[in-house]
């Protein structure tokens, strides 16, 4: 490196070289080298390095799919799947996500195995057991073949299940109660059943807005196949008055029927009004003109 200032003098001279590149040349020309490794031993840190990278363990352990079929998770823990989630196991835990469908889950016990199943509306926490997860519109369905599970309800909270008991978890919001409640509709649940289960929705925080409208349309329709048309009436009027939404027009439509049948063209007409304004009076174009010739 004796000769780098005559290297540098003929850079200098061609215009190539710039005084900040310059500075640059000589601050690396001027560093102290670094000490030369020994072969061996440079191989044995490679080595080591290379060892490094294929024990070190994943930060996030990847997702196992969990659709259709039976799996062997771990020599303690066999799945069977029909449906939709995903597995991820760290050391001795496993969790389970699971999105719809049923799930059969048998854990060998006292092997140190920690599993917990988890969907929208419930945590399932076992150490060993059989047991089923069903995640449907009606809600997570635990049933416990033999041994014993804590299913953990986020709408109810937790509970000790043992052999052959079932529980079900209610869906977690307001509008997954409604999605529940057609389901049972659709089943031909009575209407005196359907309104105990619409009254428990209604009594979530956040039964509002489009869910309450949508609930108060449901009981509605319950309280009049129980011929309570008086209670029908005031649910109606509620519904219209506090949580306005897409049930509106059919609301109006059965108030201003109701309130027909009482003999109350006054109260009727406004919901008539409504009806004939976006269209939608129908067969009970009659209807508004009978109350229209009465209050004239």
């Amino acid at each position: 490196m004796a000769d780098y200032r005559s290297l540098l003098r003929e850079y200098r001279a061609s215009g190539e070289l710039t005084p900040d590149a310059e500075r640059r040349l000589r601050d690396r020309l001027r560093a102290p080298r670094p000490r030369r490794v020994a072969p061996m031993f440079a191989a044995a840190v490679a080595v080591a390095a290379a060892l490094a990278l294929t024990l070190r363990v994943p930060a996030h352990p990847a997702d196992v799919p969990l659709t259709r079929g039976e799996l062997a998770l771990t020599a303690d823990v066999q799945l069977s799947a029909d449906g939709e989630g995903n597995a991820r196991q760290q050391d001795e835990r496993i969790e389970i996500a699971w999105s719809r469908g049923t799930l059969d889950v048998e854990v060998e016990p006292e092997r140190g195995v920690q599993l917990v199943v988890v969907t929208d509306e419930a945590k399932v926490a076992v150490v060993g057991t059989g047991f089923t997860v069903t995640r449907d519109v009606f809600g997570t369905t635990v049933h416990v073949a033999h041994g014993r599970v804590e299913v953990d309800c986020a709408f109810g909270g937790p509970a000790l299940l043992v052999a052959e008991q079932t529980r079900t978890c209610l869906p977690r919001t307001a509008m997954g109660a409604v999605g529940r409640i057609r389901a049972m509709q659709a089943r031909g649940l009575g209407a005196d059943a359907l309104t105990g289960e619409i009254d428990v929705a209604f009594a979530r925080p956040d039964a509002t807005g489009a869910a309450a409208n949508e609930l108060g349309a449901m009981r509605v329709g319950a309280l009049l196949a129980q011929g309570r048309d008086a209670e029908a009436l005031a649910a109606t009027e509620q519904v219209l008055r506090t949580w306005p939404g897409a049930r509106d027009l059919e609301l109006r439509r059965v108030a201003a029927r109701l309130h027909v049948t009482d003999g109350d063209c006054a109260a009727a007409l406004p919901h008539l009004a409504v009806l004939a304004g976006a269209d939608a009076l129908g067969e009970d174009r009659a209807l508004a003109s009978l109350c229209h010739l009465e209050i004239e």
